[in-house]
């Protein structure tokens, strides 16, 4: 019995965002910002929204601890570093200046009480805490900043701090903090961190002092869709941020750096978020597990069975734009024989936008299937005999 060949056709329809902005803008009105350069990025395929002198080279401040949270967080990933692992507090880490937690030579702290330190309180002492707790030494830690840049291809970026006190030769890009800020994006965990606004913290060798810490980044508290990243202030680099928030399906980064002072970076960075969440959406039309069509398979215990792909398609696209998706599954009869695996591939889905090929995945197996009985089989080939 010869098998056809399965293909579908489905609309699907662009859900707009759940939650509105509170400014929409019909173009991008960032002619006048005190910022001496910004980028907004969308978080998932890293397409640059909006772009102002994105590639000039500035200190970073304190946004430096994002590439120092990525690899405190990349190394727990890996299995080298836990959250409840104790970290011994070294004397260069003690007698960091600017913003800290106080904490003192060989004190205990673990890497879930630096991490808050680093991401609420901004504090200097806890990054490079973490940092020579990680490298060994600080310059070793910094080599590993770099290299790690360098993999990400941050062209514009050299690291000379792990927390970002002012050093010569250490500077970066909005578009560079734009990418490491994406990269620290890929770990989720780190927005437990970057979103609590306000926590208490003990510290001291005796864990003598108790202190309430109020996070930098006043957008968590004041603006419902952000929920990170880091906030940067000295005199060199003016005032940062990378600003991360979402709705529905889109995640936008704003990054920020050089603005005249600290309430005009959060209004801009305000702005600029709600003017991407306001002229963009994005959806997934389809998804790992959606069922895109059903399958004879002649030798199996369930004749009919479902067909999904084998990666989510992810579209980023101007609200004022009207688009249709549509797939056409291409299913190959002779891999269509039981038994079968959940994910075997089985043929391919086209994603098409307009009509227009967007895409091509591979289409696969829902669950797994059994043959079935050889009375089953035998019931099937020979109907007439039931």
């Amino acid at each position: 019995m010869k098998k056809k060949l399965c293909m579908l056709f489905c609309a699907i329809a662009v859900i707009p965002a759940l939650l509105a902005p509170s400014v929409a803008y019909g173009a991008e009105p960032f002619n006048n910002l005190s910022a001496r350069s910004t980028i907004l990025m969308d978080a998932k395929t890293g397409e640059v929204l909006v772009d102002i002198n994105s590639h000039e080279k500035r200190e970073p401040a304190s946004i430096t601890k994002i590439m120092t949270m990525l690899l405190t967080m990349e190394a727990i990933k890996r299995g080298e570093l836990d959250y409840s692992d104790k970290v011994t507090i070294a004397e260069e880490a003690a007698k960091t200046g600017g913003t800290q937690l106080f904490l003192e030579t060989g004190e205990v702290r673990t890497v879930e009480d630096l991490l808050y330190g680093m991401a609420v309180e901004s504090a200097n002492d806890a990054a490079n805490a973490i940092a020579i707790h990680l490298g060994g030494t600080l310059s070793q830690f910094i080599a590993m900043m770099n290299a790690r840049a360098a993999e990400l291809g941050m062209h514009d970026t050299s690291f000379n701090s792990a927390c970002g006190l002012h050093e010569e030769n250490h500077y970066t890009s909005a578009y560079d903090v734009a990418i490491s800020s994406r990269e620290l994006l890929k770990h989720p965990e780190i927005l437990k961190y970057t979103n609590t606004w306000m926590i208490d913290v003990v510290v001291g060798r005796n864990d003598s002092v108790r202190r309430t810490l109020a996070n930098t980044n006043k957008l968590i508290s004041r603006v419902g869709y952000i929920d990170g990243l880091k906030t940067g202030y000295t005199s060199e680099a003016g005032h940062c941020i990378s600003a991360t928030g979402q709705i529905g399906d889109l995640r936008l980064i704003c990054v920020l750096m050089g603005s005249r002072d600290s309430e005009t970076r959060f209004s801009e960075a305000h702005s600029v978020m709600d003017y991407g969440f306001a002229a963009y959406t994005a959806s997934y039309p389809v998804a790992i597990g959606d069922i895109i069509c059903e399958a004879d398979v002649f030798n199996a215990d369930a004749r009919r069975v479902g067909i999904t792909v084998a990666e989510d398609v992810y579209e980023l696209h101007m609200k004022s734009e009207q688009h249709e998706y549509t797939v056409e599954t291409h299913l190959i009869p002779s891999r269509l024989k039981a038994p079968l695996k959940k994910g075997d591939t089985v043929g391919t889905v086209d994603i098409l936008k307009n009509g227009h090929i967007v895409g091509t995945l591979d289409a696969v197996m829902a669950q797994d299937v059994r043959k079935c009985s050889f009375f089953e089989y035998f019931r099937r080939m020979f109907p007439e005999f039931f």
